[in-house]
This record gives C-alpha cells, sequence and structure tokens, in this order.
C-alpha cells in the first residue's frame, strides 16, 4: 500500500513540477527573461482557493497568475493545502475513530499561444488495519482557449441545479451517509473526459468515460464494462437559466436480485431538464429526468422498469449573510402493479413505488466572512428517517481554517438505510494553506 502511494506521489509531483517548468519555458522565450534569483525565492500567497471550473477572461487577465506579473517566481506557480481530519461515528452502538491527512496540490498559468491551463491533484492517506491506506480524489488536466474549455483526469462532475438532489446527479459514484466529509472535501470522483463550448448565451458539454464505475455491495453477477457519454446544452434567459440533458449511462449502485443475491449493473437512458430562475431575493431551482430501463428486482427476478425523477428547490437570501434552503425531492415507478423489493440490514424490505424527501436549511455568516455556520433538518414523507445535521468554518487567518461537522440520522425498521438505534457522526479538521 506504501508503494502504492509513493507512487501516486510521485506521478503528481513529477507532472506538475514537469508541467511548470514547460510552461515557465514558454513564457520566458515569448515575454521575458527569467531571473534565476527570483525563481529561488518563495511568495506565499495570503489566500489560495482552489481554481474553480469555469475559468473567465477577468481570471485570465486579472488573475493571481497573470502574464502581467512577468517576475513571478516558478515555484509561486504552485498552490497547495494540508487538511488534518479527525471522524468520529457512532452507528448501532458500534463506536469508530479515524484521522486523515488531504493534500492539495494545483498549479495554474496563462500561455497566449495555448491558453489558460491549470492541474490540480488531492490525495488522502488515512490509517487503517496496520497499514496505510490512500486514495487520488482528484487529479485533472484542464485547458481554456477562445470558446472552448476541456478537462481530464479524475474529478467530481455536476449536473443539475438543485443542491443535494439525487435527480440530475448520476455520473459520480455513489455516496454512503457512513462516508461523512468534512466541508470543503473533495466528493467522489471518477476518471473522466470532458468538452464544453461557449456560443453567445449557449453553452454545450460532452463527457464520456470508458470504464463502469458502479458500487457492488455484494459479488456482481457480471462485470459488464463499457463507455458511458452524456450530452448537456444550456441557454440563458432573463434572470435564469435553462438546460437540457441527455445520457446514457450504468448505474451508480448495483442492484441486487432478491432471489440470487447477486448484484447486476445494466445501460440505462436519460432525458433530463432542468431551470434555474432568479426572483429578487430568491433563487428558484428545478430538476426533471425520466430514466428508462432501471432494474428493480421482485421475489422471482429482476425486471426493466421506468421511473421519473424531480426535485425543486428555492433559496432565500435575506441579507448577503443569510440564506434559507428549502427542497423537495421525489421519484415515481412507471407500470409497478406488482410488488419490488430491496435490501435491508433486516434481509430486504418493499421498494415503494413512490418517494418524498424534503430538507430544510439556514446558514449565516459573518459580515468579515471569517466564521461560517449552516444547520440543516429533513427526512421522507413518510416518516422512516429523519435527520439533524450542522457544519462550521472558522478562517484563524488567510492562511488557517478550522472546519467541523455533525449528524444525527434516527431511521424506522421499513427503511433501507436502517441501523437499530440512533446512529450520529462528529468530525473535526484544520487546513493549512501554503
Amino acid at each position: 500500500m506504501m508503494k502504492a502511494l509513493l507512487s501516486d506521489l510521485a506521478f503528481v509531483t513529477f507532472t506538475l513540477t514537469f508541467t511548470v517548468n514547460v510552461f515557465a519555458k514558454d513564457i520566458a522565450e515569448d515575454y521575458f527573461k527569467l531571473e534565476l534569483e527570483d525563481s529561488l525565492e518563495l511568495d506565499l500567497e495570503d489566500s489560495l482557493e482552489l481554481p474553480t471550473e469555469q475559468f473567465t477572461e477577468e481570471k485570465i487577465q486579472n488573475g493571481t497568475f497573470s502574464l502581467a506579473n512577468k517576475r513571478t517566481p516558478i515555484w509561486d506557480l504552485l498552490e497547495s493545502s494540508l487538511t488534518l481530519g479527525n471522524f468520529n461515528s457512532n452507528v448501532a452502538g458500534i463506536r469508530s475513530s479515524k484521522n486523515t491527512l488531504t493534500l492539495n496540490v494545483s498549479t495554474s498559468t496563462d500561455i497566449p499561444s495555448v491558453g489558460f491551463m491549470d492541474i490540480s491533484a488531492n490525495i488522502g492517506l488515512w490509517e487503517g488495519k496496520k497499514k496505510f491506506n490512500n486514495e487520488l480524489m482528484l487529479f485533472t488536466i484542464q485547458n481554456s482557449f477562445s470558446d472552448i474549455q476541456w478537462k481530464i483526469g479524475k474529478f467530481h462532475k455536476s449536473w443539475g441545479n438543485v443542491d443535494g438532489a439525487l435527480v440530475l446527479d448520476i455520473i459520480n459514484p455513489a455516496e454512503t451517509i457512513l462516508r461523512k466529509k468534512l466541508p470543503g472535501m473533495e466528493l467522489s470522483s471518477r476518471w473522466l473526459a470532458e468538452v464544453t463550448f461557449y456560443n453567445g448565451r449557449n453553452t454545450s458539454e460532452f463527457f464520456t468515460n470508458f470504464r463502469n464505475d458502479t458500487i457492488h455491495d455484494v459479488a456482481a453477477a457480471s462485470k459488464k464494462s463499457g463507455f458511458e457519454f452524456g450530452l448537456k446544452s444550456s441557454y440563458d434567459i432573463d434572470n435564469g437559466q435553462i438546460s437540457f440533458y441527455l445520457a446514457s449511462i450504468y448505474p451508480q449502485k448495483g442492484v441486487i436480485n432478491i432471489a440470487t443475491g447477486l448484484s447486476h449493473s445494466n445501460r440505462y437512458k436519460l432525458l433530463g431538464l432542468s431551470i434555474q430562475k432568479d426572483l429578487r431575493n430568491f433563487l428558484l431551482n428545478f430538476d426533471l429526468a425520466q430514466k428508462i430501463d432501471l432494474n428493480r428486482s421482485t421475489l422471482k427476478n429482476l425486471k426493466a422498469c421506468n421511473r421519473i425523477d424531480g426535485a425543486a428547490s428555492l433559496e432565500y437570501a435575506h441579507t448577503p449573510y443569510e440564506k434559507w434552503f428549502f427542497k423537495l425531492e421525489s421519484s415515481i415507478w412507471e407500470n409497478s402493479l406488482e410488488p419490488y423489493y430491496i435490501p435491508s440490514s433486516l434481509g430486504f424490505v418493499r421498494d415503494e413505488n413512490q418517494s418524498l424527501n424534503y430538507s430544510l436549511a439556514y446558514s449565516k455568516n459573518t459580515t468579515d466572512e471569517k466564521f461560517n455556520n449552516t444547520i440543516s433538518f429533513g427526512g421522507n414523507g413518510n416518516g422512516n428517517s429523519i435527520y439533524l445535521s450542522g457544519e462550521s468554518t472558522y478562517s484563524v487567518s488567510d492562511n488557517t481554517k478550522l472546519k467541523a461537522n455533525f449528524l444525527f440520522l434516527d431511521t424506522q425498521v421499513k427503511d433501507s438505510n436502517y441501523f437499530p438505534g440512533n446512529s450520529n457522526w462528529f468530525n473535526f479538521g484544520v487546513t493549512r494553506y501554503f
């Protein structure tokens, strides 16, 4: 395992170092002569934020790494942060604790002949049973030039407008409530390639991958593999945006055949729509998706079924530092005349043909944005589960942040995520930016 970690670190370090030197050489040849004395200096930035997916002309012209600052030392092209986290859980009376160390590294620059380039990586390290485990959470190479942007690597890709809804969040690996993360930590990701085209009020993007990343809780019936692809086209409207989606993908999580106990993963199709509308102090988001040929299990076999998923959210910002958030999410199976079942901790339970989930959240930041807090409450419509969660981030300085969150969960026997007794999670962390 340590060999794998060293291999990952060596690969990321080599890639970043090689890229920085290539960029620096190109810039030096075309624009200025590098001074060796300056290149050996290390100038810590006051505030280092990880680059976002969307590159803008403003960032290129005025960003930290703009060519306007032609005397920036080579190593100042690197941004990094280190997060130490402590994760504690009590699930059905079983307590556990884990410490993790997460390293973020990125480099970005603008080369007129190439465009804006960015390389980022995120590696997690934690102690397991008498050994260290590691995971490459993020590794991306992306470029923006003119009206085209491309990105390749391992990353978390967001579809849909409703925050936290699963209606159009179909690309990333399935998240589990047992794996709680600190605020700002990288979410589960996968290897993808995407390209985005900008044309006035229209933005179109295409993504693909060449490996099926379906998670199986039990033995898989077969290891089906094939490429997945998706298309998204967005149009700006008055005070908002409307987007259309088309995809052919595999499920994030395998469906278990109750009769055989084996997990299956078959390709399904998706047609989707999302709308965002800004109404003064209110922000309305809406996601809708038709999912075709999803698997469901009877007591005898699997059947292909269709499902409609929808979600809506309303955000109200009373001030720039306060926000209320309310969300409803629902699913309806079509032509479901016979009973279907899903596994649970007690064997299996009836899979409802309709479901409804809700959540209400309130967040508040201080005027200097040093202290950020969010608390949320939610559950499902049939009363089988209910939760209370919260998170806080405090900026000790421009280079240091403290983070914490908690979750209380209560589930009933009929819920597929049932745990005997209440369960809770408490997590703490500190992030240092360099």
